[in-house]
């Protein structure tokens, strides 16, 4: 398989929220819900997509800064939401649509399959196995363990380095704006696919192709020079 320029693609690297689970929801409602305990109405913060993808303890840190909730109480804050999350996944998660046929579209090509994202290991895990998923992927990769989150690069560069696949070779799928400006950053071919209510943002040109839904990735990657 390989894209215009005959460049082969060697790896695809899926995210996980928004791609695979449709867990976007959840966040917003996890981290309102939390954040009105401490006094804090935070929905202007969580709405608009300027989180999305952006690793949670970034979020916790830079809302904080705004805010000006004492720092001591940012690591409880951070348990109540990631142990939210959790539970609304392990009770209330479901998949994204056509997300399994998206990731067979690349294994049948022969394409290695890594993923990687913003959450934290405890909800990737529970996500991997809820959809029995686990076995799919040769590198489950979390931004917890960078430096940086998206949008800084290094957790796309370090996927492919764990593959053994250089960049050049890698696209991403990426629902997120942070995550494609990641994934773009990292020198990597990006998939778009946001919701609904963010199709229209021009920002999203910055992919080198956008879908409505994964349900279009067979016609759409033949589309970038990408053999079908």
């Amino acid at each position: 398989m390989s894209f215009e320029n005959n460049i082969p693609v060697k790896l695809a690297i899926f995210d996980m929220d928004g791609v695979i689970i449709d867990s976007e929801p959840f966040w917003q409602e996890v981290e309102k819900q939390v954040f009105a305990k401490i006094g804090f109405d935070v929905t202007s913060l969580v709405e608009g997509g300027r989180t999305k993808g952006v690793r949670l303890d970034e979020v916790i840190r830079n809302w904080q800064a705004i805010l000006g909730f004492d720092k001591g109480i940012s690591e409880t804050i951070y348990s109540e939401i990631i142990q939210g999350i959790v539970d609304r996944i392990e009770k209330d998660g479901v998949r994204i649509p056509y997300a399994e046929e998206a990731i067979n579209f690349f294994a049948e090509r022969g394409v290695a399959l890594a993923l990687a994202s913003g959450s934290n290991y405890e909800i990737i895990d529970v996500v991997m196995k809820k959809f029995n998923l686990r076995d799919r992927f040769s590198v489950i990769y979390s931004a917890e363990d960078e430096i940086y989150g998206k949008p800084h690069p290094g957790i796309f560069i370090t996927t492919a380095t764990l593959v053994g696949v250089l960049p050049m070779h890698a696209v991403v799928i990426e629902d997120s704006l942070n995550g494609v400006v990641a994934a773009k950053a990292a020198s990597m071919r990006v998939i778009a696919v946001p919701p609904a209510n963010e199709q229209s943002d021009v920002r999203f040109s910055l992919a080198d192709c956008q879908l409505n839904s994964l349900s279009e990735i067979s016609r759409a990657v033949p589309m970038m020079g990408l053999d079908g």
